[in-house]
């Protein structure tokens, strides 16, 4: 990857996330569409289909996992906050602790979001138009 090429916000958080994530320095590469940014996926333990997808287009962190995404670096958020608000979602994602709720309406999905995992059971039982996805292992409403 040519670092040179990152802009001062992906230059910064490059840093970040080799200091915190060293093992994944080989995924992570340069946005063709979107010059000045990095992108990093990372294929799930449960399915290399499933994957947490890192990037910092348009100057913001962006994570993304399964239908779920969220922002961070916003104007008001020191850029070193945005990214520990991000690692903690990253890390609450990889260690199972939130899940990833998905609500589908005709086979369409329509919303989803963050949960913790002890509400599994809690979401699952609302029927079959529900998909939980953890890190390790995925859920279908009953």
């Amino acid at each position: 990857m040519e670092i040179e090429t990152l802009d001062e916000f992906s230059t910064l958080m490059l840093g970040l996330f080799l200091k915190a994530y060293p093992q994944w320095e080989s995924l992570i590469r340069t946005c063709d569409d979107y010059k000045g940014a990095f992108y990093i996926i990372v294929p799930s333990s449960q399915s290399s289909k499933l994957t947490l997808d890192i990037s910092t287009i348009h100057e913001e962190l962006t994570v993304g996992y399964g239908n779920y995404h969220s922002h961070f670096g916003w104007s008001d958020v020191p850029d070193e906050e945005a990214f520990r608000l991000a690692k903690k979602m990253i890390d609450e994602i990889i260690n199972n602790e939130v899940l990833v709720a998905e609500f589908y309406e005709n086979g369409e999905l329509y919303q989803s979001e963050i949960i913790e995992s002890e509400e599994l059971e809690t979401y699952l039982s609302l029927g079959r138009d529900v998909k939980v996805i953890g890190w390790n292992e995925s859920h279908a409403g009953r």
